[in-house]
C-alpha cells in the first residue's frame, strides 16, 4: 500500500450512491479520503431512479448538472414515480406522470429521472477528478 494511503484521515466503506457522494463532497472541500467497496463497478440492474430537486441543486455548483441531465435522456419522455415490493406486485404511484419536474418556489433544481446505475459512474469520475482515491 502506498505511503500516502496510510495518512488519509477518512475511510469511506461502501461505494454506492451515498459513499460516492460522500467522497465527491469531501474532495470538493479538499478533504482527503479513501473509498473502498467489495464490488469492482456499478450494479448493472436498475435500482433507485429519480433524483430530487434539492440534490440536483447541490450537484449544479459541482458541475454535475449537465452530465446527470445527459444520463436521463433515455427517460426524457417518461414521468411519474412508483414503488412496489416486486415487479409482479401492484405498483403504488408516489408521483403521477403529470407531476411537475420543476418547483421553482421550492428549489432551483428540478426532478431528474436518471437511474442510479447511470449516475454512480458520474459521481465516481467527478470524485476521482477532485483527488479522491
Amino acid at each position: 500500500m502506498p505511503h500516502e494511503l496510510n495518512e488519509v484521515p477518512i475511510l469511506i466503506v461502501g461505494g454506492r450512491y451515498a459513499g460516492l457522494a460522500s467522497a465527491l463532497f469531501l474532495a470538493h472541500q479538499e478533504v482527503p479520503c479513501v473509498l473502498v467497496d467489495r464490488h469492482p463497478g456499478v450494479f448493472i440492474l436498475g435500482r433507485a431512479r429519480g433524483i430530487n430537486p434539492r440534490t440536483m441543486e447541490i450537484y449544479r455548483p459541482l458541475g454535475l448538472g449537465p452530465p446527470v441531465k445527459d444520463a436521463v435522456r433515455p427517460f426524457e419522455e417518461e414521468g411519474g414515480v412508483a414503488r412496489c415490493a416486486t415487479l409482479a406486485d401492484e405498483w403504488q404511484w408516489l408521483l403521477d406522470e403529470d407531476f411537475p419536474r420543476a418547483l421553482p418556489e421550492l428549489s432551483a433544481g428540478e426532478f431528474c429521472l436518471a437511474d442510479q446505475s447511470t449516475v454512480e459512474p458520474i459521481l465516481a469520475e467527478a470524485a476521482r477528478a477532485r483527488g479522491s482515491l
